[in-house]
């Protein structure tokens, strides 16, 4: 059974205002469970967590703009430069 949970991306502005981790950007380090998912070696743009997701989950945007819920452990933080930012714009 899959633990990923899509959100719907009209929710994208309030998710900026929300209290808890802010956004960034993590690198993939384990697929395991979610292959199809996420890419192992892949660096995934980030979104601010929400009260009422589980702990320890972090909410990652995909190739369509679309962000999902997968375990915070799966994933380790990067510093990516405002000028390297760009290339993971999305609209």
């Amino acid at each position: 059974m899959r633990l990923m949970a899509l959100v719907n991306a009209k929710s994208k502005s309030s998710t900026a205002k929300s209290k808890g981790t802010s956004a960034g950007f993590v690198l993939c380090i384990d697929n395991d469970a979610y292959p199809a998912s996420l890419e192992l070696g892949k660096v995934y743009r980030t979104l601010r967590t929400r009260k009422k997701d589980p702990v320890g989950w972090v909410r990652v945007i995909d190739e369509s703009g679309e962000d999902y819920l997968f375990p915070a452990k799966r994933f380790v933080p990067v510093h990516i430069p405002p000028r390297g930012r760009r290339v993971f714009a999305f609209s």
